[in-house]
């Protein structure tokens, strides 16, 4: 049986799955908890992909967790990457931006950053593209964590940058994962570009 899974945070549950006839047959998901409708959409965002085992692996789009659920809908694993030196640079740096905004406004308001664009599965290896700041106005989307995918639970391995010596801006939206090689989809310069895994 056939099936669509949709990040769908201005619904009832941030993910639903429907038949190939478009009917929805399932809906799931644990909330990040927020204090508005727009940053409840905004923080629940997800990248979705497939696992071998047919579980699902979800990423938050602007929150540094990683999710497992199995194929009816019950989180297996649930994992805070913001205790990666990566994401925790890129996360004070949000903070940083949110603090001056703040202080120089009389409205409270909220900041969703993207801290991460794509992943792909090969094998038990979850490849997942990170953004990266290293000034104010100057973000990449260059950094791949690599995430062990075990039974019941998932484990950061380690980090690399695609492309680090290169000093021209990069922004990879899209990444595609074999054994040997990650392809990524250049944004700047449209093309796909392909880097040797060691």
């Amino acid at each position: 049986m056939g099936r669509i899974l949709v990040s769908t945070p201005k619904l009832k549950y941030p993910i639903t799955v429907f038949n190939l006839e478009g009917h929805k047959i399932n809906e799931f998901g644990v909330w990040v908890n927020t204090s508005t409708i727009l940053e409840r959409i905004e923080r629940n965002r997800r990248i979705l992909n497939i696992d071998s085992n047919n579980n699902l692996i979800c990423a938050l789009v602007s929150e540094p967790l990683l999710e497992k659920y199995n194929s009816n809908g019950i989180l297996l694993s649930r994992i805070d990457l913001s205790k990666l030196n990566c994401i925790n640079e890129r996360l004070n740096k949000v903070r940083e931006q949110q603090t001056k905004i703040n202080s120089n406004n009389d409205k409270k308001g909220f900041i969703t950053v993207t801290l991460f664009n794509d992943l792909s599965i090969w094998g038990n290896k979850i490849y997942l593209s990170y953004s990266s700041q290293k000034e104010a106005n100057l973000v990449e989307y260059n950094g791949i964590i690599v995430i062990n995918n075990q039974k019941d639970a998932l484990k950061p391995l380690y980090t690399f940058l695609l492309n680090p010596n290169d000093n021209n801006l990069k922004w990879y939206v899209s990444i595609c994962a074999t054994s040997k090689a990650i392809y990524a989809s250049d944004a700047i310069y449209f093309k796909f570009i392909k880097f040797d895994i060691k």
